[in-house]
């Protein structure tokens, strides 16, 4: 079982849609603005196949939440071709990290813990429900710690911007009867001046050490309203 480019995009959709300060070392959590539109490609690193096509536009925000019109399209691995799905409308979390409901209770996973700086460290728990290879739903447990490695450039479609790299590292469980714990972590770069993600990665390695999952999402555009 893998990670998608959904899964790690839509997680993060508060990223997407907020405004921050920043001086040099340290990063203030952002504020949503309305009409704000991020647009994102995902792209499969093993084989460099485009997989995703994703766009969020704020159109609405509380203090906790932010309303986000969604426009996705996903590649169709039978027929090879990109396939729209209908708009829809979701709620996120204004301060970027994400509840799961489960038969264990509420769990979150702790995208960014604020403010950042350099050298920052955390550690969460957190588990998701998902439909069973027999459609049945199972219970994924994650244990992760996170560390802000600091600041770097990063070269995107639409732009080079100077960012925040935090990098998540840990372990997904599956149900009972699996082989073991997975491997997995993925890579979040934060930009200020776009007031989100510009650059996101995803990896994951199977119980005995194969490599699985690789991806890669990257901003391919944007608008900052006043």
């Amino acid at each position: 079982m893998q990670h998608s480019f959904r899964y790690t995009m839509v997680s993060f959709l508060g990223t997407f849609l907020m405004v921050g300060s920043v001086s040099a070392q340290l990063v203030q959590a952002p504020l949503p603005r309305v009409g704000d539109v991020r647009e994102y490609q995902g792209v499969d690193d093993w084989t460099s196949q485009v997989r995703s096509e994703d766009r969020y536009e704020v159109i609405g925000s509380m203090p906790e939440f932010t309303r986000i019109r969604t426009e996705y399209k996903n590649l169709n691995l039978k027929n090879n071709l990109m396939e729209r799905r209908p708009t829809e409308e979701e709620t996120a979390r204004s301060d970027m990290n994400v509840d799961y409901f489960s038969k264990n209770g509420t769990t979150r996973r702790v995208n960014f813990s604020w403010p950042l700086e350099p050298g920052k460290k955390w550690t969460y728990e957190y588990t998701v429900n998902s439909a069973g290879n027999n459609g049945d739903i199972v219970t994924i447990s994650y244990r992760m710690a996170a560390e802000v490695a600091g600041w770097e450039n990063v070269a995107t479609p639409a732009g080079t911007f100077r960012a925040m790299k935090v990098v998540h590292k840990g372990t997904m469980d599956l149900p009972t009867g699996s082989t073991g714990a997975y491997k997995v972590g993925w890579t979040l770069w934060y930009a200020p001046e776009v007031a989100g993600q510009v650059k996101v990665t995803y990896q994951s390695d199977s119980p005995v050490g194969a490599p699985g999952a690789r991806s890669t999402t990257m901003l391919t555009s944007y608008k900052r309203t006043n």
